[in-house]
Protein backbone atom coordinates (compact mmCIF):
# COMPACT_ATOMS: atom_id res chain seq x y z
CA UNK A 1 0.00 0.00 0.00
CA UNK A 2 2.78 2.79 0.82
CA UNK A 3 4.72 2.10 -2.17
CA UNK A 4 1.33 2.89 -4.31
CA UNK A 5 1.24 6.18 -2.30
CA UNK A 6 5.13 6.58 -2.92
CA UNK A 7 4.48 6.19 -7.18
CA UNK A 8 2.02 8.59 -7.18
CA UNK A 9 3.44 10.98 -5.38
CA UNK A 10 7.04 10.62 -7.53
CA UNK A 11 4.50 10.21 -10.28
CA UNK A 12 2.83 13.76 -9.93
CA UNK A 13 5.88 15.45 -9.28
CA UNK A 14 7.55 14.27 -12.42
CA UNK A 15 4.26 15.30 -14.44
CA UNK A 16 4.55 18.39 -12.62
CA UNK A 17 7.89 18.94 -14.25
CA UNK A 18 7.25 18.45 -17.25
CA UNK A 19 3.78 20.94 -17.31
CA UNK A 20 5.78 23.85 -15.59
CA UNK A 21 8.86 23.94 -17.81
CA UNK A 22 9.25 27.31 -20.13
CA UNK A 23 5.71 27.39 -21.12
CA UNK A 24 5.37 30.78 -19.00
CA UNK A 25 8.00 32.68 -19.33
CA UNK A 26 6.21 35.57 -21.16
CA UNK A 27 3.31 36.34 -18.35
CA UNK A 28 2.20 39.36 -20.48
CA UNK A 29 0.16 37.32 -22.79
CA UNK A 30 -1.77 34.52 -21.66
CA UNK A 31 -1.10 30.62 -22.26
CA UNK A 32 -2.78 29.17 -24.74
CA UNK A 33 -3.14 25.21 -23.96
CA UNK A 34 -1.87 22.73 -26.54
CA UNK A 35 -4.04 19.33 -26.76
CA UNK A 36 -1.06 17.49 -25.52
CA UNK A 37 -1.17 19.83 -22.26
CA UNK A 38 -5.36 19.48 -22.14
CA UNK A 39 -4.29 15.30 -21.89
CA UNK A 40 -1.93 15.58 -19.47
CA UNK A 41 -4.28 17.68 -17.19
CA UNK A 42 -6.85 15.32 -17.24
CA UNK A 43 -4.67 12.57 -16.94
CA UNK A 44 -3.40 14.28 -13.41
CA UNK A 45 -6.63 15.20 -12.64
CA UNK A 46 -7.74 11.34 -13.09
CA UNK A 47 -4.67 10.49 -10.79
CA UNK A 48 -5.53 12.95 -8.13
CA UNK A 49 -8.84 11.59 -8.30
CA UNK A 50 -7.62 7.40 -7.96
CA UNK A 51 -5.72 8.92 -4.90
CA UNK A 52 -8.46 10.38 -3.12
CA UNK A 53 -10.44 7.56 -3.37
CA UNK A 54 -7.89 5.20 -2.01
CA UNK A 55 -8.51 3.98 1.56
CA UNK A 56 -5.45 3.62 2.58
CA UNK A 57 -5.57 0.46 5.16
CA UNK A 58 -4.32 -2.45 5.26
CA UNK A 59 -7.31 -4.05 6.42
CA UNK A 60 -10.79 -2.80 5.82
CA UNK A 61 -14.33 -4.02 8.24
CA UNK A 62 -17.41 -2.51 6.04
CA UNK A 63 -20.94 -2.43 7.46
CA UNK A 64 -23.92 -0.94 6.54
CA UNK A 65 -26.06 0.66 9.13
CA UNK A 66 -30.13 1.82 8.78
CA UNK A 67 -30.78 4.71 11.73
CA UNK A 68 -34.46 6.35 11.94
CA UNK A 69 -34.55 10.05 11.25
CA UNK A 70 -35.37 11.98 14.02
CA UNK A 71 -36.11 15.90 14.56
CA UNK A 72 -35.95 15.34 18.47
CA UNK A 73 -33.77 12.82 18.96
CA UNK A 74 -29.94 11.70 19.13
CA UNK A 75 -30.67 8.34 18.75
CA UNK A 76 -29.70 5.51 15.87
CA UNK A 77 -28.54 2.18 15.99
CA UNK A 78 -25.99 -0.03 18.10
CA UNK A 79 -23.39 -1.56 15.44
CA UNK A 80 -21.58 -5.04 17.41
CA UNK A 81 -17.85 -5.06 16.20
CA UNK A 82 -15.55 -8.40 15.16
CA UNK A 83 -13.11 -8.11 17.58
CA UNK A 84 -12.39 -11.27 16.99
CA UNK A 85 -11.13 -10.73 13.32
CA UNK A 86 -9.98 -7.60 14.11
CA UNK A 87 -7.68 -8.83 16.62
CA UNK A 88 -6.20 -11.43 14.36
CA UNK A 89 -5.43 -8.69 11.35
CA UNK A 90 -3.50 -6.80 13.76
CA UNK A 91 -2.26 -10.65 15.31
CA UNK A 92 -2.78 -9.45 18.30
CA UNK A 93 -5.17 -11.37 21.72
CA UNK A 94 -8.79 -9.75 21.89
CA UNK A 95 -7.56 -8.36 25.34
CA UNK A 96 -5.12 -7.30 23.78
CA UNK A 97 -6.97 -5.21 21.56
CA UNK A 98 -9.70 -4.09 24.07
CA UNK A 99 -7.19 -3.11 26.55
CA UNK A 100 -5.58 -1.37 23.95
CA UNK A 101 -8.16 0.57 22.80
CA UNK A 102 -9.23 1.72 26.50
CA UNK A 103 -5.90 2.59 26.90
CA UNK A 104 -6.35 5.32 24.23
CA UNK A 105 -8.62 7.37 26.67
CA UNK A 106 -7.24 5.95 30.35
CA UNK A 107 -9.62 8.30 32.19
CA UNK A 108 -12.32 5.98 31.16
CA UNK A 109 -10.52 3.53 33.39
CA UNK A 110 -10.49 2.67 36.84
CA UNK A 111 -7.00 2.66 38.58
CA UNK A 112 -5.14 3.54 35.11
CA UNK A 113 -4.62 1.92 31.73
CA UNK A 114 -4.02 -1.99 30.66
CA UNK A 115 -0.75 -2.86 31.13
CA UNK A 116 -1.17 -5.71 28.85
CA UNK A 117 -3.10 -3.45 26.27
CA UNK A 118 -1.29 -3.53 22.84
CA UNK A 119 -0.10 -0.17 21.55
CA UNK A 120 -3.37 0.89 19.60
CA UNK A 121 -3.75 4.46 18.43
CA UNK A 122 -7.02 5.18 17.17
CA UNK A 123 -8.15 7.66 13.91
CA UNK A 124 -10.45 8.53 11.58
CA UNK A 125 -9.72 8.94 7.51
CA UNK A 126 -11.71 12.13 6.01
CA UNK A 127 -14.42 11.20 3.48
CA UNK A 128 -13.82 13.61 1.07
CA UNK A 129 -9.89 13.49 0.64
CA UNK A 130 -8.94 10.20 2.27
CA UNK A 131 -6.66 12.23 3.93
CA UNK A 132 -5.94 10.75 7.80
CA UNK A 133 -7.17 12.81 10.75
CA UNK A 134 -5.25 11.61 13.76
CA UNK A 135 -7.71 12.56 16.62
CA UNK A 136 -9.02 8.90 18.35
CA UNK A 137 -12.20 10.95 19.39
CA UNK A 138 -14.13 13.85 19.89
CA UNK A 139 -17.31 12.62 21.36
CA UNK A 140 -18.07 11.53 24.62
CA UNK A 141 -17.11 7.72 23.58
CA UNK A 142 -13.64 6.03 24.32
CA UNK A 143 -13.25 6.02 20.01
CA UNK A 144 -15.03 7.75 17.72
CA UNK A 145 -15.68 10.47 16.08
CA UNK A 146 -18.66 13.72 14.94
CA UNK A 147 -19.30 13.47 10.80
CA UNK A 148 -20.78 15.74 8.32
CA UNK A 149 -22.59 14.95 5.00
CA UNK A 150 -19.17 14.05 3.33
CA UNK A 151 -17.95 11.57 5.79
CA UNK A 152 -15.57 14.21 6.62
CA UNK A 153 -14.81 14.62 10.32
CA UNK A 154 -16.36 17.90 12.39
CA UNK A 155 -17.86 19.14 15.83
CA UNK A 156 -21.30 19.07 17.59
CA UNK A 157 -23.63 21.73 15.73
CA UNK A 158 -24.65 22.65 12.52
CA UNK A 159 -21.99 21.12 10.34
CA UNK A 160 -22.66 17.60 12.36
CA UNK A 161 -25.10 14.48 10.56
CA UNK A 162 -24.11 11.84 12.57
CA UNK A 163 -21.90 10.61 15.24
CA UNK A 164 -19.87 7.28 16.30
CA UNK A 165 -18.62 6.77 20.05
CA UNK A 166 -17.08 3.21 20.36
CA UNK A 167 -18.18 1.46 23.82
CA UNK A 168 -16.34 -1.60 25.88
CA UNK A 169 -18.31 -5.20 25.88
CA UNK A 170 -20.35 -5.25 29.39
CA UNK A 171 -21.85 -8.17 30.59
CA UNK A 172 -23.65 -9.88 27.56
CA UNK A 173 -23.16 -6.01 25.84
CA UNK A 174 -20.34 -6.89 23.06
CA UNK A 175 -17.87 -4.51 22.21
CA UNK A 176 -19.20 -1.78 18.95
CA UNK A 177 -20.22 1.41 17.75
CA UNK A 178 -23.20 3.38 19.06
CA UNK A 179 -24.12 5.70 15.91
CA UNK A 180 -26.53 7.94 16.17
CA UNK A 181 -27.93 10.97 14.49
CA UNK A 182 -27.79 15.30 14.64
CA UNK A 183 -31.70 15.95 15.61
CA UNK A 184 -33.39 17.17 12.44
CA UNK A 185 -30.06 17.34 10.32
CA UNK A 186 -30.77 13.70 8.26
CA UNK A 187 -33.11 13.20 5.49
CA UNK A 188 -34.54 10.24 4.36
CA UNK A 189 -32.45 8.55 1.72
CA UNK A 190 -29.12 10.28 2.97
CA UNK A 191 -26.41 8.07 3.02
CA UNK A 192 -22.80 8.78 5.03
CA UNK A 193 -19.78 6.66 4.86
CA UNK A 194 -17.62 7.17 7.56
CA UNK A 195 -13.97 5.46 8.73
CA UNK A 196 -13.44 4.69 11.88
CA UNK A 197 -9.60 3.85 12.48
CA UNK A 198 -7.00 2.15 14.52
CA UNK A 199 -3.29 1.84 13.77
CA UNK A 200 -1.13 -1.21 15.48
CA UNK A 201 2.75 -1.52 14.76
CA UNK A 202 2.64 -0.60 10.79
CA UNK A 203 -0.91 -2.00 10.37
CA UNK A 204 -3.77 0.13 9.77
CA UNK A 205 -7.13 -0.93 10.09
CA UNK A 206 -10.36 0.43 8.96
CA UNK A 207 -14.20 0.22 9.85
CA UNK A 208 -16.32 1.23 6.95
CA UNK A 209 -19.51 2.40 8.47
CA UNK A 210 -22.13 3.19 5.50
CA UNK A 211 -25.23 5.07 7.14
CA UNK A 212 -28.42 4.75 5.43
CA UNK A 213 -31.30 7.73 6.87
CA UNK A 214 -34.66 5.95 6.63
CA UNK A 215 -38.20 7.80 7.65
CA UNK A 216 -40.15 6.24 10.73
CA UNK A 217 -42.45 3.89 9.41
CA UNK A 218 -46.24 5.02 9.88
CA UNK A 219 -48.35 4.14 12.63
CA UNK A 220 -51.76 2.13 11.04
CA UNK A 221 -53.92 1.62 14.01
CA UNK A 222 -57.87 2.11 15.08
CA UNK A 223 -58.79 3.88 18.90
CA UNK A 224 -60.43 1.32 20.74
CA UNK A 225 -60.70 2.50 23.82
CA UNK A 226 -61.08 6.52 24.92
CA UNK A 227 -61.33 7.93 28.31
CA UNK A 228 -61.37 11.72 29.68
CA UNK A 229 -58.97 12.67 32.32
CA UNK A 230 -59.18 16.10 33.83
CA UNK A 231 -56.43 18.01 35.08
CA UNK A 232 -56.42 20.92 37.03
CA UNK A 233 -53.42 22.79 38.30
CA UNK A 234 -51.88 26.23 38.53
CA UNK A 235 -49.34 28.31 36.46
CA UNK A 236 -45.93 26.46 36.69
CA UNK A 237 -44.22 29.75 37.86
CA UNK A 238 -41.83 27.61 39.97
CA UNK A 239 -39.79 26.16 36.94
CA UNK A 240 -40.66 23.09 38.48
CA UNK A 241 -39.84 19.71 35.51
CA UNK A 242 -41.61 17.44 38.12
CA UNK A 243 -44.91 15.50 36.97
CA UNK A 244 -47.56 15.48 38.48
CA UNK A 245 -49.85 12.34 38.68
CA UNK A 246 -53.29 11.75 37.57
CA UNK A 247 -55.21 8.71 37.55
CA UNK A 248 -56.32 6.78 34.51
CA UNK A 249 -58.38 3.04 34.19
CA UNK A 250 -54.91 1.38 33.32
CA UNK A 251 -56.90 -2.13 33.77
CA UNK A 252 -59.57 -1.12 30.71
CA UNK A 253 -56.27 0.45 28.58
CA UNK A 254 -54.61 -2.72 29.38
CA UNK A 255 -58.00 -4.92 28.41
CA UNK A 256 -58.47 -2.98 25.04
CA UNK A 257 -55.66 -3.12 23.50
CA UNK A 258 -54.00 -6.43 24.52
CA UNK A 259 -51.02 -5.01 26.53
CA UNK A 260 -49.99 -6.92 29.95
CA UNK A 261 -47.97 -3.55 30.91
CA UNK A 262 -46.98 -0.53 29.33
CA UNK A 263 -43.78 -0.03 28.43
CA UNK A 264 -42.96 3.80 27.68
CA UNK A 265 -40.23 3.29 24.72
CA UNK A 266 -42.70 0.98 22.22
CA UNK A 267 -46.69 1.93 23.41
CA UNK A 268 -46.67 5.60 23.77
CA UNK A 269 -48.73 7.67 20.70
CA UNK A 270 -49.95 10.98 19.53
CA UNK A 271 -50.85 13.04 17.47
CA UNK A 272 -48.21 15.23 15.52
CA UNK A 273 -48.56 19.08 13.84
CA UNK A 274 -49.65 16.76 10.41
CA UNK A 275 -52.01 15.27 11.89
CA UNK A 276 -50.46 11.45 11.75
CA UNK A 277 -50.05 9.05 14.39
CA UNK A 278 -46.49 9.63 15.72
CA UNK A 279 -44.71 7.25 18.39
CA UNK A 280 -41.08 9.47 18.35
CA UNK A 281 -41.40 10.51 22.12
CA UNK A 282 -39.60 14.19 22.61
CA UNK A 283 -39.17 14.40 26.35
CA UNK A 284 -38.82 11.66 28.99
CA UNK A 285 -41.34 8.59 28.82
CA UNK A 286 -43.36 11.06 26.70
CA UNK A 287 -44.27 14.35 24.12
CA UNK A 288 -44.00 17.67 24.12
CA UNK A 289 -47.44 19.41 23.31
CA UNK A 290 -48.03 23.40 21.69
CA UNK A 291 -50.99 25.07 22.92
CA UNK A 292 -52.88 24.08 19.72
CA UNK A 293 -53.11 20.19 20.65
CA UNK A 294 -50.52 18.10 18.78
CA UNK A 295 -46.74 16.89 19.84
CA UNK A 296 -44.85 19.99 19.65
CA UNK A 297 -41.62 21.23 21.39
CA UNK A 298 -40.14 22.48 24.14
CA UNK A 299 -40.50 26.16 24.76
CA UNK A 300 -42.71 29.08 24.83
CA UNK A 301 -45.41 27.51 22.48
CA UNK A 302 -45.76 24.34 24.69
CA UNK A 303 -48.25 24.11 26.90
CA UNK A 304 -47.19 20.88 28.71
CA UNK A 305 -45.09 17.44 28.70
CA UNK A 306 -47.09 14.24 29.54
CA UNK A 307 -45.36 11.22 30.55
CA UNK A 308 -46.39 7.87 31.76
CA UNK A 309 -44.11 5.80 33.75
CA UNK A 310 -42.45 8.38 35.63
CA UNK A 311 -44.92 8.77 38.61
CA UNK A 312 -45.15 6.49 41.41
CA UNK A 313 -48.25 4.44 40.81
CA UNK A 314 -48.64 2.52 37.33
CA UNK A 315 -52.13 3.90 36.92
CA UNK A 316 -51.59 7.29 36.54
CA UNK A 317 -49.74 9.64 33.88
CA UNK A 318 -47.74 12.82 34.28
CA UNK A 319 -49.09 15.98 33.47
CA UNK A 320 -45.80 19.05 33.74
CA UNK A 321 -47.01 22.28 32.71
CA UNK A 322 -44.11 24.30 30.59
CA UNK A 323 -42.30 26.76 33.29
CA UNK A 324 -43.68 30.08 32.59
CA UNK A 325 -45.78 29.62 29.46
CA UNK A 326 -49.26 29.21 30.98
CA UNK A 327 -51.49 31.63 33.09
CA UNK A 328 -54.56 31.15 34.98
CA UNK A 329 -57.66 30.73 32.54
CA UNK A 330 -56.27 28.77 29.95
CA UNK A 331 -57.68 25.85 28.49
CA UNK A 332 -55.36 23.23 26.66
CA UNK A 333 -57.25 19.45 25.15
CA UNK A 334 -54.69 17.27 24.26
CA UNK A 335 -54.52 13.20 23.34
CA UNK A 336 -52.22 10.79 25.06
CA UNK A 337 -52.81 7.63 24.08
CA UNK A 338 -50.71 3.80 24.23
CA UNK A 339 -50.72 1.30 21.30
CA UNK A 340 -50.00 -2.32 20.81
CA UNK A 341 -49.90 -3.38 17.05
CA UNK A 342 -53.32 -1.88 15.49
CA UNK A 343 -54.76 -0.73 18.66
CA UNK A 344 -54.88 2.36 20.42
CA UNK A 345 -56.22 3.39 23.49
CA UNK A 346 -56.63 7.34 23.86
CA UNK A 347 -56.96 9.24 26.92
CA UNK A 348 -58.44 12.46 26.23
CA UNK A 349 -56.31 15.35 28.78
CA UNK A 350 -58.49 18.11 29.51
CA UNK A 351 -56.51 20.63 31.00
CA UNK A 352 -57.22 24.12 33.15
CA UNK A 353 -55.08 26.24 34.23
CA UNK A 354 -56.46 27.85 37.74
CA UNK A 355 -54.87 30.46 39.90
CA UNK A 356 -52.85 29.18 43.02
CA UNK A 357 -54.82 29.74 45.62
CA UNK A 358 -53.22 31.21 48.90
CA UNK A 359 -54.52 29.63 51.96
CA UNK A 360 -51.64 31.45 54.29
CA UNK A 361 -52.44 34.59 56.00
CA UNK A 362 -50.14 37.99 55.83
CA UNK A 363 -48.03 38.23 58.70
CA UNK A 364 -48.61 41.00 60.98
CA UNK A 365 -46.85 44.33 61.09
CA UNK A 366 -44.15 46.01 59.15
CA UNK A 367 -41.58 44.52 57.20
CA UNK A 368 -38.51 45.09 58.97
CA UNK A 369 -35.36 43.64 59.14
CA UNK A 370 -34.11 40.26 60.82
CA UNK A 371 -30.56 38.66 61.25
CA UNK A 372 -29.96 34.90 61.57
CA UNK A 373 -26.92 32.73 62.17
CA UNK A 374 -27.22 29.57 59.96
CA UNK A 375 -24.57 26.71 59.08
CA UNK A 376 -24.99 24.15 56.35
CA UNK A 377 -22.94 21.13 56.66
CA UNK A 378 -22.35 18.77 53.99
CA UNK A 379 -19.75 15.90 52.65
CA UNK A 380 -17.48 16.74 49.60
CA UNK A 381 -18.94 15.02 46.36
CA UNK A 382 -18.51 15.72 42.70
CA UNK A 383 -22.40 15.49 41.57
CA UNK A 384 -23.44 18.83 42.55
CA UNK A 385 -25.72 17.58 45.21
CA UNK A 386 -27.07 19.58 47.79
CA UNK A 387 -28.38 20.28 51.47
CA UNK A 388 -31.67 23.25 52.52
CA UNK A 389 -32.24 24.84 55.23
CA UNK A 390 -35.88 26.37 55.81
CA UNK A 391 -35.91 29.94 55.88
CA UNK A 392 -39.30 30.33 55.23
CA UNK A 393 -40.53 31.76 58.63
CA UNK A 394 -37.32 34.09 58.57
CA UNK A 395 -38.61 35.49 55.07
CA UNK A 396 -41.98 35.87 56.30
CA UNK A 397 -41.29 37.43 59.14
CA UNK A 398 -39.22 40.34 57.78
CA UNK A 399 -41.15 40.50 54.99
CA UNK A 400 -44.13 40.49 56.30
CA UNK A 401 -45.74 38.68 53.05
CA UNK A 402 -47.21 35.09 52.66
CA UNK A 403 -44.74 32.01 50.91
CA UNK A 404 -46.44 32.46 47.67
CA UNK A 405 -46.37 36.21 47.80
CA UNK A 406 -42.60 35.97 48.47
CA UNK A 407 -42.27 32.79 45.84
CA UNK A 408 -43.85 35.13 43.04
CA UNK A 409 -41.72 37.85 44.49
CA UNK A 410 -38.64 36.19 43.42
CA UNK A 411 -39.48 34.71 40.53
CA UNK A 412 -41.11 38.60 38.88
CA UNK A 413 -37.52 39.98 40.37
CA UNK A 414 -38.33 42.26 42.89
CA UNK A 415 -36.67 39.75 45.79
CA UNK A 416 -32.91 40.64 45.51
CA UNK A 417 -30.31 38.50 47.32
CA UNK A 418 -26.58 40.71 47.96
CA UNK A 419 -23.89 39.11 49.15
CA UNK A 420 -22.50 41.79 51.53
CA UNK A 421 -24.23 45.07 52.83
CA UNK A 422 -27.30 45.81 49.81
CA UNK A 423 -26.90 48.67 46.91
CA UNK A 424 -29.14 50.54 44.50
CA UNK A 425 -27.88 47.88 42.07
CA UNK A 426 -29.68 44.84 41.17
CA UNK A 427 -27.56 41.79 42.01
CA UNK A 428 -25.19 40.06 39.66
CA UNK A 429 -25.54 36.59 40.69
CA UNK A 430 -22.93 34.53 39.41
CA UNK A 431 -24.97 31.25 40.12
CA UNK A 432 -28.39 30.86 39.11
CA UNK A 433 -31.49 32.84 40.48
CA UNK A 434 -30.85 34.18 43.68
CA UNK A 435 -27.84 31.92 43.84
CA UNK A 436 -24.04 32.67 43.89
CA UNK A 437 -20.92 30.62 43.52
CA UNK A 438 -18.52 31.97 46.67
CA UNK A 439 -14.81 32.01 46.66
CA UNK A 440 -12.96 30.29 49.94
CA UNK A 441 -13.23 34.45 51.31
CA UNK A 442 -17.07 34.39 51.06
CA UNK A 443 -16.93 36.74 48.41
CA UNK A 444 -19.08 36.12 44.98
CA UNK A 445 -17.25 34.55 42.48
CA UNK A 446 -17.80 33.27 38.76
CA UNK A 447 -17.89 29.64 38.57
CA UNK A 448 -14.47 28.58 37.44
CA UNK A 449 -13.43 30.45 41.12
CA UNK A 450 -16.28 29.12 43.15
CA UNK A 451 -15.28 27.14 45.72
CA UNK A 452 -19.00 26.24 47.15
CA UNK A 453 -22.59 27.88 45.92
CA UNK A 454 -25.81 28.98 48.04
CA UNK A 455 -29.00 30.31 46.89
CA UNK A 456 -32.50 30.87 47.48
CA UNK A 457 -35.04 27.98 46.20
CA UNK A 458 -38.81 26.48 46.89
CA UNK A 459 -42.22 26.77 45.34
CA UNK A 460 -45.49 28.08 46.62
CA UNK A 461 -45.12 26.54 49.66
CA UNK A 462 -41.44 26.04 50.64
CA UNK A 463 -38.25 28.53 50.37
CA UNK A 464 -35.39 27.14 51.69
CA UNK A 465 -31.63 27.77 51.54
CA UNK A 466 -29.80 25.31 49.25
CA UNK A 467 -25.57 24.69 49.54
CA UNK A 468 -23.64 22.78 47.66
CA UNK A 469 -19.66 22.18 46.82
CA UNK A 470 -17.85 23.09 43.46
CA UNK A 471 -16.66 19.07 42.51
CA UNK A 472 -13.22 20.34 41.13
CA UNK A 473 -12.66 23.45 43.09
CA UNK A 474 -13.48 22.63 46.64
CA UNK A 475 -10.67 20.94 48.83
CA UNK A 476 -12.07 16.86 49.32
CA UNK A 477 -10.72 16.96 52.33
CA UNK A 478 -12.68 19.86 53.90
CA UNK A 479 -13.27 23.41 53.65
CA UNK A 480 -15.71 26.39 55.18
CA UNK A 481 -16.98 29.40 54.16
CA UNK A 482 -18.01 32.13 55.89
CA UNK A 483 -19.86 35.02 54.29
CA UNK A 484 -23.20 36.84 55.12
CA UNK A 485 -26.51 37.41 52.62
CA UNK A 486 -28.76 40.44 52.34
CA UNK A 487 -31.99 39.84 51.28
CA UNK A 488 -34.55 42.11 50.48
CA UNK A 489 -38.51 42.62 49.46
CA UNK A 490 -41.17 44.53 50.13
CA UNK A 491 -39.22 47.29 52.26
CA UNK A 492 -37.76 44.41 54.73
CA UNK A 493 -34.09 42.51 55.13
CA UNK A 494 -33.32 39.49 56.10
CA UNK A 495 -29.67 38.87 56.73
CA UNK A 496 -28.38 35.50 56.83
CA UNK A 497 -24.85 35.02 59.06
CA UNK A 498 -24.02 31.65 56.91
CA UNK A 499 -21.67 29.35 57.89
CA UNK A 500 -20.86 26.55 54.95
CA UNK A 501 -19.08 23.32 56.03
CA UNK A 502 -17.79 21.01 53.41
CA UNK A 503 -16.48 17.64 55.31
CA UNK A 504 -14.19 15.27 54.16
CA UNK A 505 -15.70 13.09 51.62
CA UNK A 506 -15.41 10.69 48.97
CA UNK A 507 -16.32 11.11 45.52
CA UNK A 508 -18.97 8.95 44.31
CA UNK A 509 -18.03 6.23 41.92
CA UNK A 510 -19.71 7.29 37.95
Amino acid sequence: MKKIIYFFVALMAFNFAIVSCGDNENFSTPHILTDDEIREMRRQDSIDSVRRAMINADFIHEYLLDITISDNSYDGAFLPLDIARMASDFGISETELLHGIANMRPDYIEGGAYPDGANITGFAIEGSTHQDNMTAYNTNGIWGHWWDEKGDVTSWGDNARVFCEYYEPEGDDPAGFTVGQMPGKLAAGDKITILECLKYQDLRLAVQITINAKEREAVVAGVVYEEDVNVVLPPNDAGSYDPVPFAFDLDAVLSATGLSAIDPATNLVAYNAEGNLWTELNADNGFWFDKSGPIGGWGDAASCWISYGLTDDPATIGVCLMPGATAAGDHYDHKFGFVNGNKIAFLNVHIDVEAYQDDEEVPEGDPCTVERQITLQKPYDNTYSSVTEDIRDILKEAFKMTTYQIFTAKNDGSLKVYVGEPTEEDPEYTGGDCEYWLGADGAAAPYSDGVVYAGISGDEKNLVLHFGNHPDNCDPNGETVNTKYYITCNGGTAILDLTLEVTSGVAPEE
